[in-house]
């Protein structure tokens, strides 16, 4: 089988996206000479700008549609809808390999023109439809870029199976960006710094503020300089973690990296401390090492994928249960102390020391904690 058009629908979030990225290695590895075009939504699509196994970038507008249809713009969300159709259509892909399973994936590979459209038999939300080759079902706790390796190698191409250490490399221009934004902090050499990232989407990932706060002054006191990363949306919280500290000691940049800004500060840190959340997928991308905060969620589903990285888990038997919303949440239970402590074992400060956490290494095997 030879393949020379392809394109992968991997629309969001960025933790995805990030965990695609082996597959896409893979696919470029087993066609060299092929166009592979890559559809994403804009808040992952820095990351794949330019990334050198792509011939071209395909950004979907579904939320710039979304504004403009409330707004009562409906000539300019036509005109925008038009050119966007017009962009899918240029090309006649020999394979569509849909890597969402969602509605909102399988609308685009409806409208793409391709003679195979490929996915996973019994996605969620009856994606199906939109298929005409189904892969047989993948095993929900197979890790997720495991299950993106399992669809390329349906179309012929092999990837590892064991974690890569590093699989992004952060372009010229991010890496420039990156170093503008620390020069703050001074020389690094003879001080690196940490990295504390401490937004997540659901508020059950979310490590309540008031243990950053307590991680965060124990951190200084030991005489560490830390970044602070994250969204716009956690911009309030890195304003209230660096309130009344200079620059040169905790650095604030939640919402003013690109994101291949962001991997370059994250590969370049002594390590990271975050909540299972997108740039921790990019920490592990660009080989950081790191603590991996993790309650809800599964680390044998969706851990970091890379890198070198501990999963800290706090102990509890209702761990892993997928809850967005919790009366009890289960990271209360882990207090700076713990985090500081295991921070210093992944360093090699001091031996091992003080109950009361889990601490094991991220595995493609880990099921439940």
């Amino acid at each position: 089988m030879n393949l020379a058009k392809i394109l992968v629908v991997k629309m969001s979030a960025l933790g995805d996206v990030v965990m695609a990225l082996p597959a896409l290695a893979a696919l470029r590895r087993r066609y060299p000479e092929a166009t592979i075009d890559w559809l994403v939504e804009p808040p992952a699509a820095g990351l794949l700008t330019g990334h050198p196994h792509l011939n071209r970038v395909i950004i979907a507008p579904r939320r710039r549609l979304s504004a403009l249809a409330r707004a009562g713009q409906m000539r300019s969300a036509w005109w925008l809808w038009s050119d966007f159709r017009r962009e899918l259509k240029a090309v006649d892909y020999e394979v569509i390999l849909d890597l969402q399973g969602l509605l909102k994936s399988a609308a685009m590979v409806w409208l793409a023109a391709g003679r195979r459209k490929v996915g996973f038999a019994g996605a969620r939300e009856w994606t199906g439809w939109a298929l005409t080759e189904r892969m047989n079902p993948y095993d929900p706790e197979r890790h997720a870029a495991l299950r993106y390796l399992d669809a390329v190698a349906y179309l012929g191409a092999d990837g590892p199976q064991a974690q890569p250490e590093r699989y992004y490399d952060p372009p010229p221009a991010g890496v420039a960006e990156a170093e503008a934004l620390l020069q703050p902090l001074g020389p690094l050499e003879a001080n690196p710094y940490l990295v504390l990232n401490p937004g997540a989407k659901w508020a059950t990932k979310r490590w309540p503020p008031h243990h950053w706060l307590g991680l965060a002054g124990r951190l200084l006191k030991s005489g560490f300089k830390l970044v602070l990363t994250g969204g716009p949306e956690d911009a309030p919280l890195g304003l209230a973690l660096s309130r009344g500290h200079p620059a040169d000691r905790i650095l604030n940049i939640c919402g003013r990296t690109s994101l291949p800004a962001l991997a370059r500060v994250l590969a370049q840190a002594r390590a990271v401390i975050t909540a299972d959340t997108g740039p921790m997928h990019l920490a592990a991308a660009v080989g950081a090492r790191g603590l991996a905060l993790f309650g809800p969620t599964r680390p044998g589903r969706t851990g970091p994928w890379g890198g070198h990285f501990q999963i800290l888990t706090p102990p509890l038997d209702c761990l892993g249960c997928l809850k967005k919303h919790c009366n009890r949440p289960c990271l209360e239970r882990l207090t700076p102390e713990m985090v500081e402590t295991a921070l210093q074992n992944l360093l090699g400060v001091y031996l091992p020391g003080g109950p009361g956490y889990n601490m094991r290494p991220c595995s493609p095997a880990m099921r439940e904690i």
